[in-house]
């Protein structure tokens, strides 16, 4: 990881820039700035945005091709690659790899704003429709992930099971219980969803999904209108993935109101339909708790999370609980209750009880069976 941002953080002065940029795409510099992890050129064709990449030679050549297909599509809310004089979708200069794209606006996006993140989905239903389709060479391999939800959550289920023995004796260790049922809950939803025949119908279409939902991967134009950028994690995978993650990092500044997630929900549907047996595998998705297996893995397998972060980022998973518990039980209530009921599956946690102490799916039980 450290060799990786040594390698991104190498700068080029502004001679070498417009030598590489004259010899390799035939454009002249007029100035630059550093972004970091871009440069902002200034050139005759326009404002253009160089990106250096330190990935190996096929996962370049997978985004390249993903970003080349939408261009292709006439999806007109993504950066547009230009291709260097001898035609190739990025360049060799000096032992790296880079690709250079016209510049798609300026103004950042920020989730804690309401418009900022309406434009956000909007652009994200309308990338999902354009996504479809994508073909790569027969010798370029990279691994899908359209049918391997259910095995990579269990695999992070067994995981969490494991910290519990470096767990034993710690005060964590109802915490980690918890999380243990909340992960078998999630996986018990996605095996008993449409997940695997809305995985084969993804596969059948050659959908790929950005996977990086986040705020800083988003910019707006002076209309208003958000652009998808940073393609770098894009993978083969179902959209519900991309779409679960937005309502993820956008509802943690909203107090996880269902109201909003709604409003988010209905934007998307407008554009790109939601059907109903896809939001079961929506909930599953939103119900496995990824953060806190994130947290543990850092911790303790990879060693990249030090004690004082591991905990002050476990203080903040516990002060959202309660609301992020609410909001997933309100989501079970409004889309997947007949779900839920038909498979005898129950939500884990106080979130399952009502003022009354009644259990809201026995209440539906008693009402309506």
């Amino acid at each position: 990881m450290q060799e990786r941002w040594k390698i991104l953080m190498t700068e080029l002065t502004l001679e070498e820039l417009a030598d590489f940029l004259r010899h390799t795409y035939g454009y002249r510099l007029r100035s630059a700035q550093r972004l970091s992890p871009v440069w902002r050129l200034e050139t005759d064709l326009g404002p253009l945005c160089l990106k250096k990449v330190c990935y190996e030679e096929d996962k370049l050549q997978y985004i390249c091709l993903a970003m080349a297909h939408l261009n292709q599509q006439g999806f007109n809310k993504s950066p547009v690659l230009l291709p260097t004089l001898q035609g190739s979708y990025y360049a060799f200069y000096r032992g790296h790899r880079y690709f250079l794209t016209d510049w798609v606006a300026d103004i950042p996006c920020d989730f804690g704003e309401r418009e900022h993140i309406f434009a956000a989905t909007a652009t994200l239903a309308e990338f999902h429709q354009y996504s479809r389709g994508l073909e790569t060479p027969p010798d370029l391999y990279r691994r899908p992930h359209w049918e391997r939800w259910i095995r990579t959550l269990s695999r992070r289920t067994e995981d969490l099971r494991r910290y519990r023995v470096k767990l034993e004796k710690s005060p964590l260790l109802p915490l980690l219980n918890e999380q243990i049922l909340q992960a078998e809950t999630a996986l018990n939803i996605l095996e008993n969803s449409q997940y695997r025949a809305i995985a084969r119908r993804a596969k059948k279409l050659g959908t790929f999904i950005h996977r990086d939902v986040a705020a800083r991967n988003f910019v707006l134009d002076y209309k208003g209108q958000a652009k998808i950028i940073d393609f770098d994690y894009c993978r083969w995978d179902i959209r519900l993935v991309d779409l679960a993650r937005l309502l993820d990092r956008t509802l943690r500044s909203h107090r996880w109101r269902f109201g909003f997630a709604r409003a988010i929900l209905e934007t998307y549907d407008e554009i790109t339909p939601i059907f109903p047996e896809e939001y079961p595998v929506l909930l599953g998705l939103l119900y496995f708790p990824q953060r806190f297996w994130r947290l543990c893995h850092r911790y303790y397998e990879s060693g990249t999370l030090e004690c004082v972060h591991f905990l002050s980022n476990l203080r903040a998973l516990q002060s959202e609980k309660t609301t992020r518990m609410r909001f997933l039980r309100i989501l079970a209530e409004e889309y997947c209750l007949g779900f839920l009921c038909r498979n005898g599956i129950r939500l884990n946690g106080d979130c399952n009880v009502d003022s009354e102490g009644y259990h809201w799916l026995d209440l539906y039980q008693r009402l309506y069976t």
